[in-house]
């Protein structure tokens, strides 16, 4: 582990083009880990206008505190360039903004002057005087929002904690995390699995992808619970129209036209209900494009489902002549509601599945695990996000799993995997991303010619320590054969047994990619294709 007794701001590297801005996410990062537990933080994107904080705690009383980050440059004094006034300025610009503001920080890359007397005699006032007694001033009457400082010497302190080993290795330690480091790294282990692994005839049916992009936080869930919306939509605005042809139903007797006018009035609760649903399923988009772990773990349908039972029974109580022509209608308009909450409730069941950590994929030889993994890599990669993708056969006559990971990684001997894994977790943090460790094959380690007793022995402490943060996913693949001598029971929500491709859908999707990549041309239209699960199969087929 590191030690820190001074730093050199000089090494922050630029961020969006900014070294600015990877001071406010280094200030972020601190703050989060001092009062992270007292709120919710929230960023503010300053290029549209900042509101006076780069970011801000609302407590769960209420308050709020806010950060102002002003990262100046050569000396940092306040007397340069009206410095003092524009910290005075945001100062006033959050008073305006942030009517619940109770505290406000300000945070340096120096620390204040203090004040002093020369040789001469004479005295001057330090820019601690400033900052004590007139930033203070800028209180609006009836308003008492404390002020407090952040310069080197608190930052200083805050990197000496233990908790904080994690962000002093990401910004100041000699660990090169970033893009290019990722790629690098993948690429080096991606040389054992190449001839294994095609992106042209990758096919994975829509379960599996679900699971997969729960866990790794994919932006690209979003395309699945996009199709949900918009076919929910299409019933919600079928019902619309049926309803409006039932209430303007003319002809009818007294007593039936009262009975669909009270049938009609109860369906109005139908329209709160899907503005609700799409509620949810608009909170789950926001959680995967941004990242947000935690308030992804706090999702639930099962007060919406109470409201849609309640619903549905209210509707059952209506007693049309089951002869007529309204209850005919009734009917109707009854089943496409129930199709639009039944839809929801079987996506969620079936295709979400919260805030999952680790998934293990179990399945026999040539069945698509390898395939699997490495596509999950390959295209964080692709996609320029980051992803460590490592090999079964790299642990082989290794003993720690945690030295191992840190030996291929290359990652100097002062750092610990624990220092790796902070680092790994501040990464995720400020790039909104969650980072997986991928390995694939842990059936491939040996140890003196024998299957190592590696994982059965550590892979339990390996995960535990993973799952203790925030950003980081462990995902691994292993022969079935070889399963009940790592774990002693595979049929838990994190392990995912996988038989070639699931379903007729992904099947033709498999078939139709690889007799395109063969160039085979064939009409399959009224043929069996259940062989072509096997990837096997149709892989020798096809060539």
């Amino acid at each position: 582990m590191i030690t820190i007794d001074k730093v050199d701001f000089n090494r922050l590297k630029p961020y969006n083009g900014k070294a600015t801005q990877c001071f406010e996410h280094l200030c972020y990062q601190l703050a989060i880990k001092e009062y992270g537990h007292l709120g919710t933080f929230t960023a503010i994107d300053g290029s549209g206008g900042d509101g006076g904080v780069e970011f801000y705690l609302d407590h769960h009383s209420g308050e709020r505190w806010g950060w102002q980050c002003k990262f100046f440059g050569d000396t940092g004094r306040l007397s340069i360039a009206n410095r003092d006034l524009a910290i005075s300025n945001s100062f006033e610009t959050a008073i305006r903004n942030h009517g619940n503001l109770t505290k406000y920080f300000v945070c340096l890359k120096t620390d204040l002057t203090t004040e002093s007397t020369s040789k001469a005699g004479k005295f001057s006032k330090g820019e601690k005087n400033w900052f004590d007694d007139e930033l203070p001033k800028k209180n609006p009457v009836g308003r008492a929002i404390s002020l407090e400082f952040w310069g080197e010497s608190k930052i200083i302190a805050f990197l000496k904690e233990p908790k904080n080993v994690g962000v002093r290795s990401f910004f100041f330690g000699e660990l090169e995390l970033n893009q290019e480091w990722f790629t690098t790294k993948f690429f080096e282990n991606f040389e054992k699995v190449k001839d294994k692994y095609d992106p042209e005839l990758h096919a994975i049916d829509q379960f599996t992808k679900s699971i997969i992009d729960c866990v790794v936080l994919d932006p690209n869930y979003t395309n699945l619970t996009g199709k949900l919306k918009s076919d929910l939509l299409q019933v919600a605005n079928q019902v619309d129209r049926e309803l409006h042809d039932f209430h303007n139903t003319t002809m009818i007797s007294p007593a039936e036209e009262a009975l669909r006018r009270d049938f009609f009035s109860a369906c109005h609760e139908f329209e709160d209900l899907v503005k609700q649903s799409v509620g949810k399923i608009d909170f789950v988009d926001e959680c995967f494009k941004n990242c947000e772990p935690e308030k992804l773990a706090l999702f639930s349908t099962e007060d919406l489902r109470t409201k849609w039972i309640a619903f549905h029974t209210k509707l059952d109580e209506f007693d049309f002549d089951e002869t007529s022509r309204a209850s005919r209608e009734s009917r109707n308009i009854t089943s496409l509601i129930s199709n639009f909450s039944q839809d929801f409730g079987r996506f969620f069941r079936n295709y979400f599945h919260g805030n999952q950590r680790q998934l293990h994929f179990i399945g026999d030889a040539a069945k698509g695990k390898t395939h699997i993994s490495t596509d999950i890599a390959f295209n964080r990669i692709k996609e320029s996000k980051p992803v460590i993708f490592l090999t079964g056969d790299k642990f082989t006559d290794e003993t720690s799993i945690s030295d191992t990971v840190r030996k291929i990684l290359d990652i100097p001997q002062e750092y610990s995997f624990d220092d790796l894994l902070n680092a790994l977790e501040v990464y995720g943090a400020i790039h909104n991303v969650r980072i997986s460790i991928v390995i694939d094959g842990l059936n491939e380690t040996v140890s003196n010619r024998l299957f190592s007793p590696i994982w059965r022995n550590h892979i339990q402490g390996f995960i535990a320590k993973i799952i203790q943060t925030k950003n980081v996913a462990i995902i691994t693949t292993c022969r079935g054969s070889y399963a009940d001598r790592i774990w002693d029971d595979t049929y838990k929500p994190e392990f995912h047994h996988i038989d070639g491709f699931r379903d007729s859908e992904t099947i033709h999707e498999a078939v139709q990619k690889y007799f395109k990549k063969y160039k085979l041309k064939t009409d399959l239209f009224f043929a069996s294709i259940d062989k072509f699960g096997d990837p096997i199969f149709l892989k020798y087929f096809a060539r």
